[in-house]
């Protein structure tokens, strides 16, 4: 189980539900208080994993930011500029 928590650390998406080793992701989660928004402890009866499961699933892991603008203008300035340093190499070169 520390091992699937230390993942989540250095992995801002995922999110854990842990029903079992309680103690042990308790205790990490003590050690390690940024994961607490991203791991949910649960009892092992059917209503409360079904409840945790479905809080779990309303966490938001993107930081709300689902603006897909800034990502295409960077990267149509990239391929831009790339192509244009392609275009004078080739240019050049040509004979």
């Amino acid at each position: 189980m520390e091992h699937q928590m230390e993942h989540a650390l250095s992995n801002p998406n995922k999110r854990i539900l842990a029903i079992s080793y309680q103690d042990t992701v308790n205790a990490y989660l003590d050690e390690h208080p940024e994961l607490k928004d991203r791991v949910i402890v649960s009892d092992d009866d059917n209503a409360s994993i079904s409840a945790n499961a479905q809080k779990l699933v309303e966490i938001d892991v993107n930081g709300g930011s689902d603006d897909f603008t800034t990502p295409l203008i960077v990267g149509a300035v990239i391929g831009a500029i790339i192509g244009l340093i392609g275009g004078v190499f080739i240019m050049k070169n040509k004979k």
